[in-house]
């Protein structure tokens, strides 16, 4: 039983790498209507987004797949995206 705590506690302390979390914070920090030349400067070294493949949503609006948060372990395997309105920053959404 202590050995399976032991794996827990480490299956958590894994699953919450800083770049993931830096992604995140970095993401949901970003000013609103911000151009998407703007984004791509200030994007982390760390992490990697399709720029060259949006996915439409509408006429206006479009999002960015993150590709690859560099060392980091997501245990809930999520997708993340920005998205866009008019060419300009509009939230980060994550998917599962």
């Amino acid at each position: 039983m202590k050995f399976l705590k032991y794996i827990v506690v480490f299956i958590f302390f894994i699953s919450c790498n800083g770049n993931q979390n830096k992604f995140i914070s970095w993401a949901d920090n970003l000013p609103e209507n911000s151009s998407i030349e703007n984004v791509k400067k200030s994007q982390p070294n760390y992490v990697i987004i399709d720029w060259e493949h949006p996915i439409k949503i509408s006429d206006n609006e479009k999002m960015f797949e993150v590709t690859e948060i560099k060392n980091s372990y997501d245990a809930l395997d999520m997708n993340y995206f920005l998205v866009f309105r008019n060419n300009k920053f509009q939230y980060r959404e994550s998917k599962k």
